[in-house]
């Protein structure tokens, strides 16, 4: 898989200008490439020449056993094989700890205890406060100025 950065379009662009600044990069034509996929698309919002503000694309692509190839005829920094993150979670140490407890059962608290428990460790999650459902009720009552607040049900926690 090749990593190609730093494509640098206007915000109103579609597909095709986006395949061609790709190619453009690669030094290539489309035809070397099974496939390409956006990995990252960011913003950049600083005053330029013209005024506009740009998206800069990160692109993942397959060119199966050319790559080394197209990397080298690209000549760009911005060209490189594509590491592979895979987060691997570490085994407990010792099955028989004290259970690790989570406080809040937000994005976090979920994702830790599903870290956790992966690792063996059996992990107990504590939540404050209502359910999804009624809180969402209490918090829109006070946003909306019909109720006070809810120490007990709002979105602290």
């Amino acid at each position: 898989m090749i990593e190609i950065s730093q494509i640098r379009l206007p915000v109103d662009h579609n597909d095709e200008t986006l395949q061609k600044g790709l190619l453009r990069k690669l030094r290539t034509s489309a035809d070397q490439l099974r496939d390409w996929k956006i990995h990252r698309r960011a913003i950049d919002a600083r005053k330029h020449e013209d005024g506009g503000i740009r998206l800069i694309y990160t692109i993942h692509a397959d060119a199966g056993d050319q790559e080394a190839q197209i990397i080298a005829a690209a000549k760009s920094p911005d060209v490189r094989v594509a590491k592979q993150a895979v987060f691997i979670p570490p085994e407990a140490a010792a099955k028989n700890v004290t259970r690790p407890v989570i406080i809040g059962a937000g994005p976090c608290g979920y994702f830790s205890a599903l870290i956790l428990a992966r690792a063996g460790l059996q992990p107990i999650i504590l939540e404050r406060g209502k359910a999804a459902g009624p809180r969402a009720r209490d918090v829109t009552s006070f946003w909306r100025g019909e109720s006070d607040v809810n120490t007990e049900s709002n979105v602290q926690f």
